[in-house]
């Protein structure tokens, strides 16, 4: 957790709170995984997406980032899914693309 908040890959859920229990989202994961890679987000893709409004505007850029380098994918229904929690299984392929890509 130092490590990775001293490398700015992750920060608090509030200024104060780091919940190191809870679940990691679809949005919060692929915002770490793009503060990782340094990567500089100017892409509007995520407005692809049906639920794009209800992406909170933090993970708006990483989302597009993660789409436009084969990262992430939405889900059948044309959805990102921002807030659902991951499973182990889709971390995995999550990683395994950002590997395969970067």
């Amino acid at each position: 957790i130092v490590w990775a908040y001293n490398a700015g890959v992750v920060k608090g859920v509030t200024n104060t709170t780091f919940q190191p229990n809870s679940p990691v989202t679809r949005g919060q994961a692929v915002t770490m995984l793009c503060r990782y890679n340094g990567a500089n987000v100017s892409s509007t893709s995520y407005k692809s997406f049906k639920d794009a409004s209800s992406i909170p505007a933090d993970f708006c850029g990483a989302v597009s980032w993660a789409v436009d380098n084969g990262v992430v994918q939405g889900y059948k229904d044309g959805c990102f899914h921002s807030n659902y929690a991951l499973t182990r299984a889709q971390m995995v392929v999550i990683l395994a693309r950002y590997d395969q890509t970067f």
